[in-house]
């Protein structure tokens, strides 16, 4: 009878617990991660149809607000969605976590992000994409499959994973910072990429230069190139201010003159 009761009654505590670690708010479920107030998104609740996505940086459950740090994998795999915005509290977004929205064009990802997953935003339309200064690791084939025509890399970023951004179409990528652990395949299948440039200064891209491919560009391959030192603008000469003052007598003697003869 003891045992039973005691098994009845551990039961019924991981299921409070369970809810208590889950929950629907807003027409997102979220996931409380571990013993803290932060929250992982796990994706769309089952009534909400919505395409145009903005995910709260916060939400309130009963009497605890909850910070919004993650969005899970997968959580919004193939869902038709067509616009993302994701708040600056998130730090994570996980793998496949926007994958396959075919008609997502447009996306904010915060300035808090430093972690961009594997095929996160793989296989949509984006034609343009802001990578946050923050960003360290961006996942294998991350913004693979879409319609991208330039990006640039930040100087954070310290890893980037194969395929990134390949099958899009580039024709122009940026790095601002040193190359540190990138795959040199991350823009196959961009046969119009003709220009990568990386900033003057900068380590890692030299000795050996570095070469995307294949199927990188009009020949298979680029090499990355050191992008030119901005030509700073000719001063215009200024006089000083003691000059100006016996300029401007000269002409007042020169105007008086020419009244006295008239």
């Amino acid at each position: 009878m003891m045992r039973a009761l005691i098994t009845k009654t551990l039961f019924v505590l991981s299921i409070l617990s369970a809810q208590a670690l889950a929950f629907d708010v807003g027409g997102f479920s979220y996931t409380v991660i571990g013993a803290t107030t932060d929250v992982e998104v796990k994706g769309r609740t089952s009534g909400n149809t919505d395409t145009d996505i903005v995910i709260p940086a916060t939400v309130l459950d009963g009497t605890t607000t909850y910070s919004v740090t993650t969005i899970g994998d997968s959580a919004f795999y193939q869902k038709a969605l067509t616009s993302v915005t994701i708040p600056d509290s998130v730090t994570t977004i996980g793998d496949d976590a926007f994958r396959n929205n075919y008609t997502l064009t447009s996306v904010i990802i915060g300035n808090s992000v430093t972690t961009i997953g594997i095929e996160a935003f793989a296989g949509n339309g984006l034609t343009s994409v802001i990578i946050p200064d923050g960003v360290t690791t961006i996942g294998k084939g991350a913004f693979a499959i879409n319609a991208l025509t330039s990006v640039t890399i930040s100087d954070s970023v310290e890893t980037l994973g194969e395929f990134a951004f390949a099958g899009n179409a580039l024709t122009s990528a940026a790095f601002l910072g040193d190359f540190g652990t990138f795959s040199l395949d991350m823009f196959q299948v961009n046969p119009k990429l003709a220009t990568i440039t990386y900033v003057q200064g900068a380590t890692g891209w030299d000795s050996p230069q570095r070469t995307f491919m294949p199927e990188t560009g009009p020949t298979g391959s680029v090499t990355a190139e050191a992008a030119p030192v901005p030509t700073a603008a000719t001063p215009v000469p200024t006089s000083p201010l003691w000059l100006l003052g016996i300029m401007a007598g000269l002409l007042s003697l020169v105007g008086i003159s020419k009244l006295r003869k008239a």
